[in-house]
């Protein structure tokens, strides 16, 4: 009987026979289909081939795709000189706040800028890490403001000295802001005859007691129903005294000369004060440094709710 692979006719298989291809019963290699032909499965019979789907996971990526957006990062950097002295690169993410250190390093200084010491304005670069730019990364160390970093020990901007760079005139925004910046009706200077003229006599009043630190002779006045508490000194022990520091806290309902009140977001305090923010004064994230702490406005902020919990007017160091 002549064997064939391909009936003429369709072929039924028994269908006791494996799916997978044309299998005989057990030890034979072929058999009989009802039309009289001979299937052989001696050879085996190869499955078509199924495409292999693509694996995405897989697949290349092009060599020259774009770094992730937020990987370029917009820096404002400038170049002036530490008390110290030591030269200093400091680069900021905002304009305004490479602008505020400008200022100072510009003209007056402050207790960690040494006056007139600016040599390179803020110029603006576009990397992930000014290091990436500027020297390399190891020369960098994250500055006392989040997400700014400063180098010390040479200016690491290109070029020569930006010409007039250091040659700061006096003006009203280089003074202290102090001398700008009152609680209500309450201004560092007002003398003691003032303050009681305006908030009454104190509930407290301490002894004079001279500080080491000024050589002054210091007295604490206190409210506690206006939620005030100042600090009055004088070079001499009888007097005159003046208003020397203020500390205001619950129920106290005076604002600052910027609009800024107990309760107030940081957002608020930010927007009104950002251009005298001194980020390195600052001990923690729940302080914002306007001026220095030498002499300056310091807003304490509520741990749980993010809101202004104190304002202090003075120097909180000497």
């Amino acid at each position: 009987m002549p064997s064939c692979r391909r009936p003429a006719a369709p072929c039924e298989r028994p269908r006791s026979i494996s799916p997978r291809g044309l299998a005989a019963p057990r030890g034979q290699s072929a058999f009989t289909c009802p039309q009289g032909h001979l299937i052989d499965d001696s050879a085996p019979k190869a499955d078509p081939a199924s495409p292999v789907p693509e694996d995405i996971s897989k697949s290349p990526v092009p060599a020259d795709s774009p770094a992730p957006a937020d990987a370029q990062v917009r820096w404002w950097c400038a170049c002036y000189s530490r008390v110290g002295p030591t030269p200093a690169t400091a680069c900021r993410k905002a304009e305004a706040d490479c602008k505020g250190l400008e200022r100072k390093a510009r003209g007056a200084g402050s207790s960690a800028i040494v006056p007139g010491s600016l040599t390179h304005v803020c110029r603006e670069l576009v990397a992930e890490h000014p290091g990436d730019l500027l020297g390399t990364r190891e020369q960098w160390k994250p500055s006392d403001r989040p997400g700014a970093w400063v180098s010390f020990g040479a200016c690491l901007l290109p070029g020569p000295p930006d010409a007039g760079a250091g040659d700061g005139e006096p003006t009203e925004e280089l003074s202290s802001i102090l001398d700008r910046e009152q609680l209500g009706e309450l201004k560092i200077g007002l003398p003691a005859a003032e303050l009681t003229r305006l908030l009454g006599a104190p509930a407290r009043r301490s002894r004079a007691e001279l500080s080491e630190a000024t050589g002054s002779y210091v007295q604490q006045w206190s409210w506690p129903d206006k939620g005030l508490e100042l600090s009055l000194d004088a070079a001499d022990k009888r007097g005159p005294y003046a208003l020397a520091a203020i500390r205001a806290v619950a129920p106290c309902a005076l604002r600052t000369t910027r609009g800024i009140g107990l309760g107030d977001g940081y957002k608020a305090v930010e927007t009104a004060y950002l251009a005298d923010r001194d980020p390195e004064e600052e001990q923690d994230e729940l302080s914002f440094v306007a001026g220095s702490v030498y002499s300056g406005v310091i807003f304490t902020f509520d741990a749980e709710r993010g809101k202004v919990s104190e304002i202090f007017f003075g120097a909180a160091a000497e």
